[in-house]
């Protein structure tokens, strides 16, 4: 017999570090890709987007997930 161990119950506490890590994670992003846009000038910053872009699809997205971004960004612009 295997003894089986269930997922710790959620907890409004445990949510709300998730919730607070993300932000956190999200402010950190925008600050290090604004000072890069900042950096590369107004000439340099959509060659500078593609190949983030680019880098990061090839980095982290399925073909699929990275359509599903760029369809978002495009609703959301």
């Amino acid at each position: 017999m295997t003894a089986t161990t269930k997922p710790a119950p959620t907890t409004v506490a445990a949510v709300q570090d998730d919730e607070d890590r993300a932000i956190a994670h999200a402010e950190a992003t925008w600050r290090t890709l604004s000072e890069a846009i900042d950096r590369v000038g107004e000439a340099g910053r959509v060659p500078f987007l593609v190949r983030l872009t680019m880098l990061t699809a090839l980095d982290h997205l399925t073909p699929e997930r990275f359509a599903a971004l760029v369809a978002e960004a495009e609703r959301t612009a």
